[in-house]
């Protein structure tokens, strides 16, 4: 008797489960397999889009950025090795330290000091990851120590901050430490 009633209470509750108080219209919505606590074209009405034009972007690959992505890869599981006599190379990785001034004041997002550790910003020489190549071209060939400083105009569009799009800034570049590495195959 005891078996008899827990199935019946079972049962009546999975009716309970599966059926619901939604009226027609929700039943239409939920077709979709997703469920709403309202209909939601009585809260949003979409207007008609006539003339929008979606741009066909076509992204291209070149084998230079191709074989300098596998190189990036392949420089992030090799063995380091420490060089301080001889200059950057490509996907070396560089310790710099920098200061940059735009319209003669301090731009911080540019400005690397040491940490507590003696260590700068660390960067692959020829990655572009500043995102300013200029950057990128003055520190192939620096040797450990040494410093340069270059004069520069930001890309425009500048994503990393739109607000210095296009504008000059000088950056004083050292080289703290180069760590050389040697490619896997």
């Amino acid at each position: 008797m005891k078996r008899f009633i827990s199935i019946a209470l079972a049962l009546i509750l999975v009716a309970v489960c599966f059926s619901g108080c939604k009226n027609a219209k929700y039943k239409e919505y939920d077709s979709t397999g997703e469920r709403y606590d309202c209909y939601l074209p009585d809260y949003i009405d979409v207007p008609e889009y006539n003339g929008l034009e979606v741009p066909y972007l076509v992204y291209s690959v070149t084998n230079d950025m191709l074989q300098k992505k596998l190189d990036r890869d392949r420089s992030a599981f090799s063995p380091d090795e420490y060089d301080p006599d001889r200059g950057a190379r490509y996907c070396d990785t560089a310790d710099i330290v920098t200061e940059c001034y735009v319209d003669g004041e301090i731009y911080d997002l540019f400005t690397f000091e040491l940490d507590y550790r003696d260590q700068g910003h660390s960067v692959v020489v020829g990655c572009n990851e500043l995102d300013v190549p200029a950057i990128d071209e003055a520190l192939f060939g620096m040797r450990q120590g040494e410093t340069k400083t270059i004069t520069f105009n930001f890309p425009d569009p500048f994503f990393r901050s739109l607000k210095m799009s296009g504008k000059e800034a000088t950056i004083t570049i050292t080289m703290n430490a180069l760590y050389g590495i040697e490619l896997a195959e």
